[in-house]
This record gives structure tokens, sequence and C-alpha cells, in this order.
């Protein structure tokens, strides 16, 4: 998407823009960061409130109600964020040399996504 598109349907204009963000990546990066607090902050609330052993399913639950919340952010975090440049891979773990990591990452997140199903299966 071009920067006059997001201009434009943000109803903003150039200058306003490069006021607040130097460029699109910026933008996502910042997008990116609203987003992630918005999915994992109420996970971290569950570790302050929980006993030790309900913190993983606890926290799973937190997660997955902030996506169902918010698709669009969740979509942002898990999809978008991975395709962003180089400084939103660096916000996002993402270097040339973490191909690794990201195989895991996804791996994980089926774990998670699998076992949330279990969870709400009951």
């Amino acid at each position: 998407m071009s920067i006059e598109k997001l201009w434009a349907g943000a109803g903003v204009s150039p200058s306003t823009f490069y006021e607040l963000f130097g460029d699109k990546e910026e933008l996502l990066l910042a997008t990116y960061r609203s987003c992630a607090e918005a999915i994992f902050g109420p996970m971290r609330a569950v570790l302050f409130d929980a006993e030790v052993a309900q913190v993983p399913r606890l926290a799973l639950g937190a997660m997955l109600e902030a996506i169902a919340a918010d698709p669009d952010a969740a979509r942002i975090v898990f999809v978008q964020a991975l395709d962003g440049g180089e400084r939103i891979a660096h916000d996002v773990g993402r270097g040339p040399t973490q191909r690794m990591a990201r195989a895991r990452y996804r791996r994980c997140c089926s774990c998670l996504l699998v076992t949330a199903c279990c969870f709400t299966s009951d």
C-alpha cells in the first residue's frame, strides 16, 4: 500500500503523517507495538494474579480472549509483522540469522492453538 493511500485512509495530510512517522515501516512498527500490547498485555496480568499451576492455562485463555476481541490486532502481530522491514524484524526478532527461531515460533503458535481447542472443548 502506498503512503498516499495511507494518508487518504487516515484522513491526514502528508505533513501530519511525517510529523508522526518517518516512513511506512515506522508506522507498521508503531502499529505492531500497539497491537502486541493489546494481545500480550492481558497475559502479563495473569502472571501476577494466578497460582503458578494455573498460569499457562489462564495466560493462554487471556491471549485467546484478546485475539477474539481484536482479530485485526492479532493478524498484524502474527501475520503482517513477520513480513515487515528491517526495523520491525529487529523488534519482532526476525533477523537474517533467526530462521530457526521463526520456525519454532510458528510451531509454538500451532501448539498453542491446538491446546486452546482442547481447553475450549470441555
